[in-house]
């Protein structure tokens, strides 16, 4: 049997590509400090000269620039949340590091880096002679937790009662010294823990078997949160193609930068120099402001030994085009400037189809938020919540034309006040956080104060 804490095969091959992807997406300091492994050393550079060639290389972040921009569309608008009041106290600590906002973000970051985030809903251990209401007091009660790709070391699923389920899970804390497996075991819901000892074997606890209603759960309460409905191993992430190409605009950078390096410090060569009697060259050359050359021998010269710059031209070209190339495959963010203004309709057109690719994912993820959250609540005897991410990824406000025919609509009755109220908060005039209550009631006092000759 493999050992508790070693990833599974089909998870394992996926683990250097998730690296890349991070550290990329972290910038030039976590890319520079693996050195030779996304920037090769060049034949017969010391490591002292690789050193200094590693250096003076820029590095363009347009991986994290795209990954942020696009959390960022996402993000612009709170996410509508539908919740009861009695159920705050538990979603702003849904998990013990996040709220139900930044769980959402957290999980949203994580799909765009590497596309296999496991979430779990952790229930405790019920206590018979304590009532749920005094279980949440004493912090008995459910918890989100949320592993990162690199924390999973095997999903299985298998096929029972004509349905896919998940039969077992695993999964490394974040401690690095235990591991967390999760059984079905003929039904069951079971935990055992498995804890790292002196000289490195894996010892497992007794099994846990968490209750509801004085009854174990019939399934595993780990989902896989990704853009492949359904799965339960790595797919591509949306982040794969631009860490590659900006991978690409790194080496192709360092190209350009090593070039004008050269250009930018000549070689000092001479000839007619005076040798020593051991056959070793003259004195070393070097220049300042203060220092002058002075030779006996009537045929010494000297010289640099400058680059021609040929090439130059093309290989900064090179870095133009693969900035282009990130632009066109979903980082819009990264493209120049247009010289003349696009129209509205066309740029809406252009951007279609990278914003229904956004719109997927912050749905896809919304529902596990959503899915989860309600398990929690679910348990602690609390009404379910509905929850939604924006999906409104163009920040252009709307237009007086668009403004008259909405109140034209409402004003010949075809539309109600609160609808048009949400148009305008959708169209950015009113602001999305004020409820519709809230605004009626400030247009009431507002009416209020004003005085007879105004109303």
């Amino acid at each position: 049997m493999p050992d508790i804490a070693s990833p599974s095969h089909e998870i394992k091959e996926h683990l250097d590509r998730w690296a890349r992807n991070r550290a990329v997406i972290q910038g030039e300091d976590a890319v520079k400090k693996a050195r030779a492994k996304y920037l090769p050393k060049l034949p017969s550079q010391s490591n002292a000269q690789y050193l200094s060639y590693l250096a003076s290389v820029d590095f363009f972040p347009a991986a994290q620039r795209t990954v942020e921009s696009h959390i960022g569309l996402i993000m612009r608008k709170p996410p509508t949340v539908d919740a009861p009041g009695s159920t705050q106290p538990i979603l702003d600590t849904i998990s013990m590091e996040y709220g139900l906002d930044d769980l959402g973000r957290e999980i949203l970051r994580e799909t765009f880096i590497t596309n296999f985030t496991g979430r779990l809903v952790d229930f405790p251990v019920s206590q018979d002679d304590v009532s749920q209401a005094d279980a949440i007091k004493m912090g008995l009660r459910p918890f989100v937790a949320v592993y990162r790709a690199e924390s999973i070391l095997e999903v299985k699923r298998e096929v029972i009662r004509n349905r896919f389920t998940i039969t077992r899970v695993r999964l490394m804390e974040p401690d690095g010294k235990s591991v967390r497996e999760l059984l079905l075991n003929d039904g069951r819901y079971e935990i055992i823990m498995h804890r790292k000892v002196e000289g490195g074997a894996w010892v497992p606890d007794e099994p846990i078997v968490p209750l509801k209603n004085n009854k174990p759960f019939d399934y595993i309460p780990f989902r896989i949160i990704s853009t492949e409905a359904g799965s339960v191993t790595p797919s591509k992430a949306m982040a794969d193609d631009i860490v590659m190409m900006n991978l690409s605009h790194y080496r192709a950078s360092a190209q350009h930068c090593n070039v004008l390096r050269h250009l930018g410090n000549p070689i000092i060569w001479g000839r007619g120099m005076p040798v020593s009697e051991d056959g070793k060259a003259g004195p070393v050359l070097s220049t300042s402001v203060e220092q002058a050359w002075f030779f006996a021998a009537p045929d010494a010269e000297v010289a640099y030994l400058e680059h021609s710059g040929n090439g130059v031209a093309a290989l900064r070209q090179r870095c133009v085009d693969i900035a282009e190339q990130m632009a066109a495959i979903g980082a819009r963010v990264l493209a120049s400037e247009k010289a003349a203004a696009e129209a509205a309709e066309t740029l809406a057109i252009r951007r279609a189809s990278e914003n229904s690719i956004l719109a997927s994912v912050a749905q896809r993820v919304a529902d596990h938020v959503e899915e989860a959250a309600n398990e929690a609540l679910d348990w602690v005897g609390l009404p379910p919540i509905t929850y939604a991410m924006n999906c409104d990824f163009s920040p252009v406000p709307m237009t007086s034309d668009y403004i008259t025919t909405l109140t034209a609509a409402f004003q010949a009755g075809a539309i109600s006040h609160e609808t048009l109220y949400r148009c305008l908060q959708d169209g950015e005039i009113i602001d999305f956080k004020r409820p519709f209550e809230q605004e009626k009631e400030a247009i009431a006092a507002d009416m209020a104060d004003r005085p007879s000759a105004m109303i």
